[in-house]
């Protein structure tokens, strides 16, 4: 079905849909808080599927809390385990991005995220 992207927004914050395919390209990031945040806290922003539950909002929100990476993603673990159980979202693939660069290239430093910012990238002389 085809339809403007104001009434997919609406259609998707409305839980007004049966499935939807989502591409999180841009969302990614290299600490998950946020990602997780916005789509499996009841008061996530990216929740148009009304996932949550209290027992996630109170991983994310400990989560929140640690500086320990190791613990951070034990209970970020458990977050996705969780989601996984109450079937929020089922992922249907991962793309693979490779990328290659030619000699010369300077200032480009990849991020975690996958997402290149090329802002303050120059080719040497």
């Amino acid at each position: 079905m085809k339809m403007d992207w104001g009434q997919l927004l609406d259609n998707y914050f409305a839980g007004t849909f049966q499935a939807q395919i989502e591409d999180i390209l841009g969302l990614t990031r290299s600490d998950p808080s946020g990602l997780l945040n916005g789509f499996f806290s009841t008061k996530g922003g990216l929740s148009g599927t009304g996932a949550g539950s209290a027992e996630i909002d109170a991983m994310l929100d400990e989560a929140q809390t640690l500086t320990d990476q190791v613990e951070r993603k034990a209970i970020y673990a458990k977050v996705l385990q969780q989601a996984r159980a109450d079937a929020y979202y089922a992922a249907v693939y991962q793309p693979v991005n490779n990328r290659a660069w030619v000699k010369g290239y300077e200032g480009l430093t990849p991020p975690a995220s996958g997402l290149m910012n090329l802002r303050e990238v120059w080719l040497a002389q």
